[in-house]
């Protein structure tokens, strides 16, 4: 259960929550310049764009840095994995979880 602003209460679970703590093994603090912090502040998509080429990780950086809203993404210091390990991560990941990612997805076909 993630809480939101305003203290409401959403179940929200993504199976790279099972693999927080190899995520977070990984990542190593990434201290921004002024100018890099004015460019990302609240932008954490635009971030995961520019260092991952992918801006649907975003959600991973908030996860590693305990934050779950955008408006709260003001920090000059970021955890952060390097964008070789986290392609190699995600590989494994979606490798492991394949069958079950498949399964979740034909739930929600229409026939």
């Amino acid at each position: 259960m993630n809480q939101v602003s305003g203290g409401t209460w959403v179940g929200v679970w993504n199976v790279i929550n099972d693999y927080m703590e190899e995520l977070e093994n990984a990542c190593v603090t990434v201290k921004l310049t002024d100018q890099e912090h004015r460019k990302y502040r609240y932008r954490p998509k635009l971030l995961s764009l520019d260092i991952y080429g992918n801006a649907e990780l975003y959600f991973v950086i908030l996860l590693l840095n305990h934050i779950i809203d955008m408006k709260e993404f003001d920090m000059q210091s970021i955890k952060m994995i390097d964008k070789n390990t986290m392609n190699s991560l995600m590989t494994q990941i979606f490798n492991s979880e394949r069958k079950a990612i498949a399964s979740y997805n034909a739930k929600d076909q229409i026939i």
